[in-house]
């Protein structure tokens, strides 16, 4: 082989080698980008689902905050409806013995009415429907004052009236009850129940 073309095959050959190291050069760089490309991407992704977590972890904890105040709010109704419940059947139960004639609160409520009166003589008129009360009863309670029975019909089902010239007071069970019905209430639900 002659030089020239020995010299010429060399530099072919150069330039070949020369070629291919710049190829694998621009291989190997774009491998590498790629690889960084990739890496980036993989840790962008990953801190975009640890972002994601915790955000769905953070609404799960507050959504779960929710619902359990929810059921508590909702369990404390129905445990005062339930004291509610209580509380009234007792003072059903109590308003009931305070109106039969076996527990003389009634009477004695009328009783201290009358001293704090400060009269002598009055009419007096019992409800159409008053069972409680009679002109006998009525008589013994207040044996101090003269007593008369109103000639004029009542205009009320239940209690007494008592008409002293222009004053007028009108007491029944109804009324003493309601009169205190909140106080007793609320000194029930304490006792029952306590402070809370």
């Amino acid at each position: 082989m002659p030089d020239d073309l020995k010299n010429t095959d060399n530099v072919s050959k150069k330039i070949l080698e020369d070629a291919q190291q710049e190829a694998n050069k621009i291989i190997n760089e774009a491998r590498f980008k790629a690889k960084k490309i990739l890496e980036d991407a993989r840790q962008k992704s990953s801190n975009e689902l640890k972002e994601a977590q915790a955000e769905a972890r953070n609404l799960y904890e507050r959504v779960f905050e929710l619902e359990v105040s929810k059921v508590k709010a909702e369990l404390k109704h129905k445990i005062l409806i339930e004291k509610i419940r209580i509380i009234d059947s007792i003072l059903k139960k109590t308003i009931e013995a305070v109106k039969s004639e076996r527990s003389g609160v009634y009477e004695n409520s009328v009783k201290d009415a009358f001293k704090k009166l400060d009269i002598k003589e009055a009419e007096y008129q019992l409800g159409n429907k008053e069972n409680l009360m009679t002109d006998q009863k009525i008589r013994m309670i207040a044996p101090e004052i003269t007593l008369q029975k109103s000639k004029e019909l009542p205009d009320f089902d239940s209690g007494i009236k008592i008409i002293a010239g222009k004053k007028e007071f009108r007491f029944s069970a109804e009324e003493l009850i309601e009169a205190e019905i909140d106080d007793i209430r609320i000194t029930l639900s304490r006792f029952i129940f306590g402070e809370e």
